[in-house]
């Protein structure tokens, strides 16, 4: 689980998952309708640029989504967990799956006026992810109503958030106000910054 922490999982009738955190459980709890959003929106919404099609998310890609979206502080709209550390081999759908996260968290997860950005083991590889995005709203109707695409950004006029490239030199920027960032080829980064 995300944060480390030791969990038991439940399954429900509906096949999805509870987690239930031995020593947190007054702390937090799963939301289901919460968990279950997130894939809703990527298998709904998001197309596959190059065929066309809907994502279809598997098992391993569905679990630590439900996981991470799906725990929340008791009494807040809060997920526990503020990291979600994935790693997956090549040509396992990783940037597709990036691209529909970025495009949810600038539309869709209900935060007004969200920074959103994609960073990679270069700027080209975090403008490949950003490309892809942009088609996924070009072929996908829904998505095209309620987003809008700059050169270097998209836009969601409704919530006024915003998603584009961080640049290679981000640590000596200043003034973000991140809402969530996606990195590809996060092992090639020099350091941790």
């Amino acid at each position: 689980m995300a944060n480390g922490a030791r969990t038991t999982r439940k399954k429900t009738s509906s096949t999805t998952y509870k987690w239930l955190d031995e020593l947190d459980r007054h702390l937090y709890y799963y939301d289901e309708k919460r968990a279950n959003r997130i894939i809703n929106f990527m298998e709904r919404f998001c197309r596959n640029p190059k065929s066309g099609k809907l994502f279809k998310l598997l098992e391993w890609q569905k679990d630590p989504l439900r996981e991470f979206y799906g725990v929340l502080k008791k009494g807040t709209p809060h997920r526990k967990a503020q990291t979600l550390y994935l790693e997956v081999p090549k040509k396992n759908g990783k940037t597709g799956l990036l691209q529909g996260l970025n495009l949810y968290h600038t539309g869709a997860d209900g935060e007004r006026a969200a920074e959103c950005y994609c960073c990679g083991g270069s700027k080209t590889q975090a403008r490949i992810l950003h490309r892809g995005a942009k088609a996924m709203i070009e072929i996908e109707p829904w998505l095209n109503k309620r987003f809008s695409i700059y050169t270097d950004q998209i836009n969601h006029p409704k919530s006024g958030s915003i998603f584009t490239v961080l640049p290679a030199n981000a640590k000596l920027q200043h003034g973000y106000d991140v809402s969530a960032i996606t990195v590809d080829e996060l092992h090639v980064q020099p350091n941790s910054e």
